[in-house]
């Protein structure tokens, strides 16, 4: 056993990564980091190559014919899946619905036509495929799942709107540094950093780690953490990835947590490389966190909403499929949904680990 496979099968938590915080400011421990993201020639080089290359999103008539947004039944969501069954209805973008039969998740809801706030001058950020569902028709929820504080994953507008709706029944974990952050109407919050873990409804929910950074503001730079979320209970596993580039870490969470029966991993804005990759994976690095988590089934999210990166509109979802079929493994291994599109997943009945 070399000193990699001694690490992940620890149960020393002072030895699994952690962020670094300095002088109030959090950064990333690996690597693999390397922002270009605070070098202003880096910015106006990707910024000319977006204005170039682009998205290329279409008019209606292609965008419902490739991306069609379809409204889910409300008598199906508003029932539990039997046990030992996920089901997961993806909403756009980071917004992914995920109903047991013991607790039902949200992850990053944006419900808003923007990816960034009004006030904010910065163009090409509004919604392309409508919402399949609004707020006010979702099922009961019981837990959110923040990652991190960028406006296209922590919109202000929906969580206060979910807050008025569900009150107290609603649990929501940050990651530390982010509950200062959250409306007053949130009145049941976690807050974690890597590693930690919490009881809640019968299920241990981990924060785990992720190569990415926050900001909302010009002077808030990495003043809270970034994180994904890892979601264990005795007949079911999920992960949620949340933003991140690719790095060591996602074999640790595979070999402490998983394997998973669903991860719910990004695919979009990661055009182009020399920029994105330190900070968002597409769909080759997808594949393979979906390997290292160990992942039975893995759910391509973080595309097909938002004009956010250099690459076309449906890169993402082709490759993935491309990838798939390279690698001649079932279509529902490894996929992905269209807005407002349900999956039931079978989970395994192995119990592989003790929590």
């Amino acid at each position: 056993m070399d000193d990699f496979d001694k690490l992940v099968e620890s149960n020393d938590i002072e030895n699994l990564p952690k962020p670094i915080n300095k002088h109030g400011r959090f950064d990333n421990p690996w690597e693999e980091w390397k922002p270009l993201f605070n070098h202003v020639p880096s910015l106006i080089r990707w910024k000319w190559f977006v204005f170039k290359n682009g998205p290329c999103i279409p008019g209606k008539a292609e965008l419902d014919d490739k991306i069609p947004v379809i409204k889910p039944d409300l008598t199906v969501l508003n029932e539990k899946p039997a046990q030992g069954n996920i089901r997961v209805t993806w909403i756009g973008h980071a917004t992914v619905l995920v109903q047991t039969s013991t607790i039902a998740i949200l992850t990053d809801p944006i419900f808003n036509d923007r990816a960034v706030p009004w006030w904010l001058p910065i163009p090409g950020h509004r919604r392309y495929r409508p919402l399949p569902i609004e707020i006010d028709q979702l099922p009961h929820i019981d837990a959110v799942l923040l990652s991190h504080t960028h406006f296209d994953h922590f919109d202000m507008g929906s969580v206060k709107a979910i807050s008025q709706r569900f009150g107290d029944d609603v649990h929501w974990f940050v990651p530390l540094g982010m509950k200062s952050l959250l409306p007053s109407e949130c009145r049941k919050v976690t807050e974690s950093t890597w590693w930690d873990e919490t009881e809640y409804k019968g299920t241990t929910i981990h924060c785990t780690p992720a190569q990415h950074w926050c900001q909302r503001s010009a002077f808030d730079r990495n003043r809270s953490l970034w994180c994904g979320w890892a979601v264990v209970h005795s007949s079911f596993r999920f992960y949620f990835a949340g933003d991140t580039g690719y790095c060591p870490v996602f074999e640790q969470i595979g070999h402490r947590l998983g394997p998973f029966d669903l991860a719910a991993l990004p695919i979009g804005a990661c055009e182009p490389k020399w920029f994105m990759k330190a900070q968002h994976i597409g769909p080759v690095e997808a594949y393979q966190v979906h390997k290292d988590l160990r992942s039975r089934h893995s759910l391509g999210i973080h595309w097909g909403t938002f004009p956010l990166g250099g690459e076309h509109y449906l890169y993402p979802s082709t490759k993935l499929k491309e990838l798939t079929e390279e690698n001649e493994l079932p279509s529902d291994e490894i996929f992905t949904l269209n807005p407002g599109q349900l999956k039931l997943i079978k989970c395994s009945q192995e119990n592989e680990h003790s929590v």
